[in-house]
């Protein structure tokens, strides 16, 4: 694999992690998540909440950015074997 290929591989798991941020956050209700986790828990200081939260958005933003790479390298394999 020449090293260009690396970088666009690279480049392109970027994009698909920052297109991943951006959607979580705009899409992941933190007020109604936190609502519910207040719900569940009890009272929760505001500090506490948001390690809570961005711990939340982290991790889910790098599995589903996993999954992502994973479904299309699977994909691209699969053709290339035909």
């Amino acid at each position: 694999m020449k090293a260009i290929h690396i970088a666009l591989l690279w480049l392109l798991s970027f994009a698909a992690y920052a297109v991943v941020v951006i959607l979580m956050y705009a899409l992941v209700p933190a007020g109604d998540l936190f609502a519910l986790y207040e719900k569940i828990a009890g009272p929760v200081p505001g500090a506490e909440w948001d390690n809570m939260y961005n711990n939340l958005i982290i991790l889910g933003r790098a599995a589903i950015t996993f999954l992502l790479v994973w479904l299309v390298a699977f994909v691209a394999m699969r053709r290339s074997r035909r």
